[in-house]
């Protein structure tokens, strides 16, 4: 059986064109957000 995991909402992640007019410090803190969202999801696989 296969334990239940959760999605990441697409709803709150910015467009291509926002992502594109990030500063450095915008866009380093977007990057450390998704890959902690990742980091999370393979915990919960790992478990």
């Amino acid at each position: 059986s296969f334990a239940s995991v959760p999605v990441i909402p697409s709803f709150n992640l910015p467009i291509v064109k926002e992502v594109k007019e990030f500063n450095v410090e915008e866009l380093n803190g977007f990057l450390k957000r998704r890959l902690n969202g990742i980091d999370n999801h393979i915990d919960i696989l790992t478990v």
